[in-house]
């Protein structure tokens, strides 16, 4: 009966030792796993709050601060580059005896140089003879006498004005020579374009006694008004 007895005790401490045994592993491993998930929950933890220590909330412009004084940039020194003064001397006393004068003599040619006009520069007077000069169109000439018509042709009538009646005018510029005759004629005012081409037609072939200037003649521009008028 007490071996009967130990062995039935035996079993049911080994049986026992079994579950304890599991027991006691998920407890350790169960205590390892929350020292872990603690030490990571509190360095996540430290992290979002050292985080939150670098954000800095603006609501405001009043609420900004204010900016730093140490933050400056740095200043650089330049040192002035080092001159080397210049050597100042006492002027020396020559007796008047010794003082050589410099005299420069000019040559002929540098003489003539002076004395030549330069070309393009200072006020230039150029003398033109009256009778050579043609004045532009529209210029106003002095003269002692204008030019007097000696020959004038009539001009001829358009058809087309002629038969549907039209009469006009035409003011023909006309360019005298000193010989007296037609250099150049421009149309300076007309009352119809259809005019315009038989007036200066017949100037052209008109002669002039020509203007006249200090007893010379000289060119002008004289103004004649042909007349288209049905007789």
């Amino acid at each position: 009966m007490n071996d009967f007895a130990l062995n039935y005790g035996a079993f049911e401490l080994k049986r026992s030792y079994q579950k304890n045994l599991a027991k006691a592993l998920l407890f350790a491993a169960g205590l390892h796993a929350a020292i872990i998930g603690g030490f990571l929950l509190y360095n996540y933890i430290k992290s979002l709050s050292e985080r939150d220590k670098n954000v800095i909330v603006i609501r405001d412009i009043k609420s900004l601060p204010p900016p730093s004084l140490q933050n400056k940039p740095p200043t650089l020194k330049v040192e002035p580059p080092k001159v080397r003064p210049p050597a100042v001397g006492i002027p020396k006393a020559i007796p008047d005896e010794e003082v050589v004068e410099e005299i420069t003599i000019a040559s002929q040619k540098e003489l003539a140089e002076i004395a030549a006009p330069v070309e393009g520069m200072g006020d230039a007077v150029i003398d033109i003879d009256p009778s050579e000069y043609t004045p532009g169109f529209g210029e106003f000439v002095e003269v002692d006498e204008e030019p007097a018509i000696i020959k004038q042709v009539k001009p001829q009538y358009p058809p087309i004005a002629y038969a549907n009646k039209i009469e006009g005018q035409v003011v023909v510029a006309i360019l005298v020579d000193t010989d007296g005759k037609v250099l150049d004629t421009k149309v300076v005012k007309s009352s119809n374009e259809i005019f315009n081409e038989e007036a200066e037609a017949a100037v052209k072939q008109w002669n002039f006694k020509p203007a006249i200037l200090n007893k010379k003649p000289v060119k002008f521009w004289y103004n004649a008004p042909i007349v288209f008028k049905i007789e």
